[in-house]
C-alpha cells in the first residue's frame, strides 16, 4: 500500500484493482492486518522488519487522521506552572499570537499595557498558553466560548513584528530608540530540490509548503524589524541551521542537546546582550486601570 495526503483526502493504491482510490473506511475504527514472520525456518533479525514497518505505518496513519498527542496532559502541566493567574497578573508587557479558526483571523492576546487593552486581562495565562501552543498536527483546536483557537505559529512563526508594531503604537518611542532582543528556536535547512521543482501534491502537500511559509515569514519579519529599528538595534539569538532539527515533541533530544546549545549561545552573545539591554534599570510594569 502506498499513499499521499493532499491535505483533504487520504488516497491509497489498491493493489487488487491497480489504481489510486480514496481511503473511505466503513467504520470509525479502522483495522490493519500485518503478516508475521515465517515459522518454517530459523528466526533472525530480519524477522523484526514486518513488526517495525507495520507499527511505523500505524503511527503515521493515526497522525494523519487525528492529533498526535493528548492535549489534557499539556493543559495539566500549564495549570501546574501558571495556576489560576491571569494576564492581568503578568509582570511584563505581553503580546501572544494565536489564530481564531471560526472566522479565520489572526488573534493577539495582550496584557493591559494600554488603556484600550481591556478585553484579555481576565484570561487565564494557562489558557492563553494552551491556545498559542495548539499546533494543529500535534494538538486539537481549543474551544474558547465558541471561538476556535489554534497555534499562532501558523501566521506568526517569528512574532518579532507583533512586538515592534505594538511598542510603536502604544508608546511615544522613536523607532531608532528601539532595542529588540529576538530569541529563535532553531531552523532546519530548506531548499527546493529537483523533485520539488517539478511541483505536484506529493512534493508540496504535507509539510514542505508549511515549512516554506514559516521560514519565509520568520525571515521577512526579521528583515522588517531591521529596516524599522536599524540592524544594529536588533539582537537575534538563534541556533545555526541544521539538517537534523529537533522535533517539537522530541523530549529526549531536547534535554540532551538544548542546554549545551543555550550555554554556547549565551557565552557568545552574553556580553553584547548585557551592554545592550541591561545597562540601566527599568521601571516596573504597572497595568492600566480597569475601565
Amino acid at each position: 500500500m502506498a499513499g499521499v495526503n493532499n491535505g483533504q483526502q487520504l488516497r491509497v493504491y489498491n493493489s487488487l484493482g491497480r489504481r489510486m482510490e480514496d481511503f473511505a473506511p466503513s467504520t470509525d475504527i479502522v483495522g490493519m492486518y500485518s503478516c508475521g514472520p515465517t515459522v518454517y525456518s530459523f528466526q533472525h533479525l530480519g524477522n523484526m522488519r514486518p513488526y517495525v514497518f507495520a507499527d511505523t505505518l500505524r503511527r503515521a496513519l493515526r497522525w494523519i487522521a487525528k492529533p498526535k498527542h493528548n492535549q489534557d496532559v499539556l493543559k495539566d502541566e500549564l495549570l501546574q506552572v501558571f495556576g489560576d493567574a491571569f494576564l492581568d497578573d503578568a509582570k511584563v508587557r505581553l503580546v501572544v499570537p494565536s489564530f481564531e479558526g471560526l472566522h479565520g483571523e489572526p488573534f493577539i492576546y495582550k496584557t493591559p499595557h494600554h488603556p484600550d487593552y481591556q478585553n484579555d486581562r481576565h484570561k487565564k495565562l494557562a489558557h492563553v498558553a494552551l491556545h498559542t501552543t495548539a499546533a494543529p498536527s500535534y494538538f486539537p483546536a481549543v474551544d474558547d466560548d465558541g471561538y476556535v483557537m489554534i497555534d499562532g505559529g501558523v501566521w506568526a512563526n517569528n512574532p518579532i513584528m507583533n512586538a515592534v508594531v505594538d511598542a510603536m503604537a502604544c508608546f511615544d518611542v522613536p523607532r531608532e530608540s528601539l532595542r529588540i532582543l529576538s530569541i529563535g528556536t532553531g531552523t532546519s535547512t530548506f531548499k527546493v530540490d529537483t523533485n520539488a521543482q517539478k511541483g505536484g501534491v506529493a512534493q508540496w502537500a504535507f509539510m514542505r509548503s508549511f515549512n516554506a511559509a514559516a521560514r519565509a515569514q520568520s525571515k521577512n519579519a526579521l528583515g522588517q524589524a531591521f529596516l524599522l529599528a536599524g540592524k544594529p538595534n536588533v539582537m537575534r539569538i538563534d541556533p545555526p541551521e541544521t539538517d537534523r532539527p529537533i522535533a517539537m515533541d522530541d523530549v529526549e533530544r531536547s534535554l540532551r542537546e538544548l542546554p549545551q546549545m543555550a550555554r554556547s549561545l549565551a557565552e557568545g552573545s552574553g556580553h553584547h546582550i548585557n551592554s545592550m539591554f541591561f545597562d540601566a534599570p527599568v521601571e516596573p510594569f504597572v497595568s492600566c486601570p480597569k475601565r
